[in-house]
This record gives C-alpha cells, sequence and structure tokens, in this order.
C-alpha cells in the first residue's frame, strides 16, 4: 500500500521556466494521508496556468490513503474543467461527498498561478494557511477560504487574489509541520515555520525547502512524529 500511494505523488514536478518548485512528504506511518502535487492546467497550451495543492485527508493509514487517491484523481480530472479556482474546489467537494462515508473528508489548498504574470488565486478548503515571503521579507498569510472538502454538499468557496513577483517564494504545508512537537511537547508552530522559510528565503527552491525541514527536525528532536509532514515551495526567480 505505502509503495501504491507514493506512485501517487508527481514523479518529478514541472519544469516552469522563471520558477523553482520543491516538495516533500514524509508519511507519519508506512502508509499517510497527505497529498501534494503540481499540474499544468493545459498540457496543449505551454505558458498557460499551473494549480498547486497540498491535501490532508483526515485520519491515516490505508483508510486515509484510499481516500488521497480519490481526491487525486478527482483533481486531475476535473482540471481545466472550471473557469474559477472556487468553482473547482466546489465541484470536487461534492464529488467527495457523494462518493465517501459521513466520517471522511479532507483539507486543501489550491493555488492557480500564471507563470508569466505571477497573477495567482488562492482556495483553501479548511486547510493550514499559504505563506508569502515577499523578496523585501515581507510576510503575507492566507488562511481558510471555506470548509473542508467532502463534509456538506453544495459548499461554496471564496477566492483570494495575488501577485507572485520575482524573487517571492509561495509556501504550501500540512499541519503536521506546525503541530510537530518536540520531547517537552512544545508544538514547532506557523510562526517557527514562517521564521525559517525567511531566513532561507534567498536560496533555491529546492535549499528553501530542505533548510526549513532541517530547522522542523531540530526543534523536535527524538520525539515521535505523530502527523504526516508535507511541504511545497514554489519560488518565483529574479530573471527568466
Amino acid at each position: 500500500a505505502a509503495s501504491i500511494q507514493q506512485n501517487l505523488f508527481p514523479a518529478e514536478l514541472p519544469a516552469i521556466t522563471g520558477y523553482g518548485l520543491a516538495a516533500m512528504n514524509r508519511p507519519a506511518r508506512l502508509v499517510g494521508g497527505d497529498y501534494y502535487d503540481a499540474l499544468a492546467v493545459s498540457a496543449a497550451r505551454p505558458g498557460g496556468r499551473y494549480v498547486f495543492c497540498v491535501a490532508d485527508v483526515s485520519g491515516k493509514g490505508v483508510a486515509a490513503s484510499l481516500l488521497m487517491s480519490n481526491i487525486q484523481a478527482t483533481l486531475r480530472a476535473l482540471l481545466g474543467t472550471e473557469a474559477s479556482l472556487a468553482g473547482l474546489a466546489h465541484r470536487i467537494n461534492d464529488l467527495l461527498y457523494s462518493s465517501t462515508p459521513g466520517n471522511k473528508y479532507a483539507t486543501a489548498v489550491l493555488l492557480a498561478t500564471d507563470p508569466d504574470t505571477g497573477d495567482s488565486h488562492y482556495v483553501s478548503a479548511g486547510h493550514a494557511e499559504a505563506v508569502v515571503i515577499a523578496r523585501c521579507g515581507a510576510v503575507r498569510r492566507f488562511g481558510a477560504t471555506g470548509l473542508a472538502l467532502g463534509l456538506f454538499p453544495g459548499a461554496s468557496y471564496d477566492e483570494q487574489r495575488f501577485v507572485v513577483e520575482p524573487g517571492d517564494v509561495v509556501a504550501l504545508y500540512s499541519d503536521g509541520i506546525s503541530e510537530a512537537q518536540n520531547g517537552a511537547g512544545e508544538e514547532y508552530g506557523a510562526e517557527r515555520l514562517i521564521e525559517s522559510l525567511r531566513r532561507h528565503a534567498p536560496s533555491g527552491a529546492s535549499q528553501i525547502l530542505q533548510g526549513a525541514i532541517a530547522d522542523l527536525d531540530a526543534f523536535v528532536g527524538g520525539a515521535p512524529q505523530h502527523d504526516d509532514i508535507t511541504l511545497l515551495v514554489v519560488k518565483r526567480s529574479l530573471q527568466k
């Protein structure tokens, strides 16, 4: 099951001119419930929008993994069929609601970006915030814009818009990072993650991700991991 699940993650992230991408997932068990993806909205239109996603399924183990695979298939099947990111989230919600038990749901963050302009649209279905670190060091935080996916039929989602400027870093993550605990039971928290991202922001996407995870591991020490950890980093280069 773990081997099959790992194949659900992208074998490699897309190469986007002017952008660096990096992502990682570390399950708390052999089979986890977190998911990330990076997809071209239309493979037939080079230079079109890309959608980035991080999702966190309720529960753990094989049941969570099955719902994760359902989310992956649903997202990929519906991508490009809706004009708005909010409409995409609405359709994913209704399909998951009709095909999953009432006690199963998923939080998710969706980010659609036009690489040429940096114009970005954001929806969060009950998920941990997205963080944007500007080149100057300023921080913008974007929280939930609707309910978790699969909880209620007909749920609607607000859509926020911002521009990823050259030198900006966008981080999408699961709460396995912010809620990770050290041996004393102290949580890592979003503030420590943001400070780590700011410190590593001048580097490339891979170095930012590796630095953030190294900082998290240093804080946690030898304490056991209780939840899946997922982080996706998008950095717009200063020059194409």
